[in-house]
């Protein structure tokens, strides 16, 4: 890729990262003023404190990533540096895109129940899974 399309690349990312942050930020005041308004404002806060901390992880792994990759662009000429640099930041982009999972797999009992279910952890029989074999028997007398 030649150097104008990653500077194009950078800023696009870099804008949209930042519109993110603002619509994170825009959800979190409005739920804010509406809890104060709302009956139920105990499952408004638990809202609340997962949505903190989706934006938290979201702003320690894909905009590090993202800044790891653009900035090491910008002030280093090495290649070697640039390609480490690059390897290590895909870390922080794995964290990102499964983020939305462990946030409410630690937050939700309800979530982590139902996910436990498909993974045939949580039975009604005390996790015994039962295995049924039907064998077919034929005789060509």
């Amino acid at each position: 890729m030649d150097a104008k399309a990653v500077n194009i690349w950078g800023g696009l990312i870099t804008s949209v990262n930042i519109l993110i942050l603002i619509i994170y930020g825009y959800v979190y005041c409005y739920s804010h003023q509406t809890k104060k308004r709302t009956k139920d404002s105990r499952f408004a806060e638990k809202i609340m404190r997962s949505l903190t901390i989706l934006v938290l992880v979201f702003c320690f792994s894909w905009v590090t990533c993202m800044g790891m990759v653009f900035l090491v662009d910008y002030f280093t000429l090495d290649e070697t540096i640039i390609m480490l640099v690059r390897s290590y930041a895909v870390i922080f982009a794995a964290i990102s895109y499964s983020q939305t999972f462990y946030v409410y797999f630690i937050r939700s009992e309800i979530y982590r129940k139902e996910f436990k279910k498909q993974l045939c952890c949580g039975k009604e029989d005390g996790g015994v899974i039962r295995i049924v074999s039907m064998s077919r028997s034929t005789n060509n007398n």
